[in-house]
């Protein structure tokens, strides 16, 4: 499982680059800047903590779980499908439940 899964990780890239293959001064810096920036924002970053199966650690890759682990979100999905893993978010982020599940796409749950 994967927190993509759940609406709760993203990925990002560089046009015309391959991020598991880099392995420079110039982008291990570039990397590090984007990690150190989605850090601040409360994100877990990929390249600090994740190894891929390879052994590269997974630096395209942020994840904000709000405490949970994969095996609660995937217990609160089996009981209420995405809006249940979403209502516990919203409890943990102190909003009334359901303030922005316009956001959740159409046939995702």
């Amino acid at each position: 499982m994967s927190w993509h899964c759940y609406g709760l990780a993203f990925d990002i890239s560089w046009v015309g680059t391959d991020p598991y293959l880099e392995h420079d001064n110039a982008s291990d810096d570039l990397w590090r800047l984007a990690g150190d920036c989605g850090e601040a924002h409360g994100f877990s970053w990929g390249g600090r903590h994740v190894r891929l199966l390879n052994g590269v650690f997974d630096r395209p890759h942020f994840d904000m779980a709000f405490g949970l682990t994969i095996a609660q979100a995937l217990e609160l999905f089996q009981h209420g499908g995405l809006p249940a893993v979403w209502a516990f978010i919203d409890k943990v982020r102190g909003v009334p439940e359901g303030q922005d599940w316009d956001l959740i796409p159409k046939g995702a749950h």
